[in-house]
């Protein structure tokens, strides 16, 4: 199993890419600022921002996609996490991924064995799972968690995921 996993946020996106629990690529994006909605005008300007979305799916193959799921209270910024949301979901339809949104609680209770583990928390099992990113230097919490994200759903059987496709190629439910 190849997958990207997805931190999203209003600020700053969190990336990383597995491969049989081996750690190929992890960073961060930052989301254009005029991002208001999820709208078509909005998806294509998160389209056109993202190539590196595109450029890691193709380069390393992915098979999978893990975004985390914001919750659903309101609060300031949320469309343009929902848009980014949808962004993914569309990114998967097109390059025919299997897909999962996880909420930060699971992804915290599965990492760590606590749901309302801490970012530091998140960064010290992050680090523990794969002990090379400590020589990266400085990565954002919103990094640590893709990490997370991509490293808890590795784990997960292909039953568990949801097959999105365009191709008609029986992946879809």
């Amino acid at each position: 199993m190849k997958i990207l996993g997805i931190d999203t946020g209003i600020l700053r996106i969190g990336y990383a890419a597995l491969a049989d629990s081996e750690l190929l690529e992890c960073g961060m994006w930052s989301p254009p600022s005029d991002i208001d909605a999820a709208n078509a005008q909005t998806i294509d300007k998160l389209r056109k921002q993202y190539p590196e979305t595109v450029d890691t799916i193709k380069k390393y193959k992915i098979t999978h996609l893990a975004v985390e799921q914001v919750p659903m209270q309101q609060f300031q910024g949320r469309d343009k996490v929902v848009a980014i949301e949808v962004m993914m979901r569309c990114i998967a339809i097109q390059y025919d991924l299997f897909y999962k949104e996880i909420t930060p609680r699971v992804v915290k209770q599965r990492a760590t064995g606590d749901s309302k583990a801490s970012k530091a928390d998140m960064k010290a099992q992050a680090i523990k799972d794969f002990p090379e990113i400590a020589e990266m230097g400085k990565l954002s919490f919103d990094t640590y968690d893709a990490i997370n994200i991509a490293h808890v759903c590795s784990k997960q059987t292909d039953g568990w995921w949801s097959p999105l496709s365009l191709t008609g190629n029986g992946r879809v439910h």
